[in-house]
């Protein structure tokens, strides 16, 4: 049977600053569940919340002795940074950018709002159906989604104006087609 070491709040923090990896071993065993839960919260996504939590804990790692006693517990310290961690994420553009497309590859065959239905009636997702692929994404992105050019530009790893380019030739095509 082994005994498992406990650590003081202070004990922890020498340890961390040391970098000592028991102290981190044991900081993650003993805080990452309680820091999962918080950024679980705000960001409901598992891998991305994994994600945001091994983010959180490096952030930790590097940022210790900013960790003031005088001012917050360290287990308050480490869920604000978490927790902003999370904050951060959802306010950015690769989060907006993944809510709004979710299922974005059969957008066409989505039951639209009102606006939507009534581009349906002038027979638009019909025509758009038949564009090629990265045609029909863009398309879908910015007049079905919002999505600006800049946001698909960053998020598709495509430069803007190849994205204004596709999107010129698919409306062209669109043109055509109504013609």
């Amino acid at each position: 049977m082994t005994l498992e070491t406990t650590y003081s709040e202070r004990e922890l923090v020498c340890l961390i600053i040391a970098n000592d990896k028991k102290g981190f071993d044991y900081l993650y065993a003993n805080y990452a569940g309680a820091l999962l839960f918080c950024i679980k919260k705000i960001v409901v996504d598992d891998h991305t919340s994994e994600d945001i939590l091994h983010d959180s804990f490096v952030n930790i790692w590097t940022k210790i002795t900013s960790y003031n006693p005088d001012k917050s517990s360290f287990y308050t310290w480490m869920h604000t940074i978490a927790k902003n961690k999370a904050i951060d994420f959802t306010r950015g553009s690769v989060h907006k950018m993944k809510i709004r497309t979710l299922g974005n590859e059969d957008c066409i065959d989505k039951d639209f709002n009102s606006t939507e239905q009534k581009i349906n009636k002038i027979g638009l997702n019909k025509f758009v159906t038949k564009l090629p692929k990265d045609h029909k994404e863009l398309v879908c992105l910015v007049y079905y989604s919002g999505h600006t050019i800049k946001e698909i530009s960053v998020n598709l790893k495509m430069p803007e104006g190849t994205v204004k380019t596709r999107l010129r030739n698919a409306i062209n095509t669109l043109r055509k087609e109504f013609e």
